[in-house]
């Protein structure tokens, strides 16, 4: 936790938020949107979470009847592979994501029937060393569901009713702004629109303690009443913290109105093993 917001109003804040979200991205740099970004975060308060799930998803689309021959092509992208913004990195800048289910790990594939997908099982190395996240927006999205939030809010908290009221304003304001943020449905093609989150991420990111950020699953129908969670992680942070742990091939059957997940999934092939080298051994 921080220390409180002072030495800011809440019209600053305000000013800032709506130059923020009103800019034209595809024109402003990183740079430039990061240094409004730490205006706004300085002295901003909030708790960090760890994830003691054991388990995290990965998928990568394949084509035809080919099979990976190794965990690599399933693991981050090298830096020039990554071509693009996304919802954490800039072109070149790999960050890995990782889903709390395969089901979240294949919708945010956009699959369609027919698809093919490697689907990667991870498993946490070392029970006692765990992912320390940023949390954004979860909590938000699961308010918007009716579901009960296991994030606990630091304005809710002991420690968090001892802020100054004007304080604990000023907290839930630039919470409500990181959520929206990190709650965008961003279409193909308008990926520019990322460079927002890309700025606020690097900007929490920039603690050696922070291994990666935590936020909403967006894909699939947005109005669907799901609480699917994604993480990204830094790559060093991912290679530190997670192993390999099962492989298969799943392929797309239909295309479903289930809120949880949209599709209907079959498993067509799973490894054998997975050698210390990262060879997949399929059957």
């Amino acid at each position: 936790m921080t220390h409180p917001l002072i030495g800011i109003s809440l019209e600053e804040i305000r000013s800032i938020i709506n130059e923020l979200e009103s800019c034209d991205r595809e024109l402003l740099t990183i740079a430039g949107l990061k240094h409004r970004v730490q205006l706004l975060m300085n002295g901003y308060s909030c708790m960090t979470r760890v994830i003691s799930s054991s388990n995290a998803w990965r998928a990568r689309r394949i084509t035809g009847m080919k099979y990976i021959e190794n965990i690599r092509e399933v693991w981050y992208p090298k830096p020039e592979h990554v071509k693009t913004y996304g919802r954490l990195n800039r072109p070149k800048k790999p960050m890995f994501y990782i889903a709390a289910s395969h089901e979240t790990a294949v919708l945010e594939m956009r699959p369609t029937v027919g698809d093919r997908f490697a689907v990667l099982q991870l498993r946490l190395k070392d029970s006692s060393s765990l992912p320390h996240v940023m949390e954004l927006g979860v909590a938000e999205r699961k308010s918007m569901n009716g579901s009960r939030s296991s994030v606990h809010l630091l304005e809710n908290t002991i420690i968090g009713r001892k802020l100054l009221e004007d304080h604990i304003e000023k907290n839930l304001l630039i919470r409500s702004f990181l959520a929206r943020e990190f709650m965008r449905v961003v279409d193909r093609g308008e990926e520019h629109l990322f460079k927002l989150s890309v700025a606020i991420g690097e900007t929490f990111l920039s603690s050696p303690q922070i291994h990666g950020v935590l936020y909403p699953s967006m894909a699939g129908d947005p109005s669907a009443a799901t609480t699917a969670e994604n993480m990204a992680l830094k790559p060093n942070a991912a290679d530190e913290l997670y192993a390999p742990e099962i492989c298969w091939i799943a392929e797309v059957e239909s295309i479903t109105t289930a809120p949880a997940t949209g599709f209907q999934i079959r498993c067509v092939k799973r490894a054998e093993a997975i050698e210390p080298d990262g060879h997949i051994v399929w059957g």
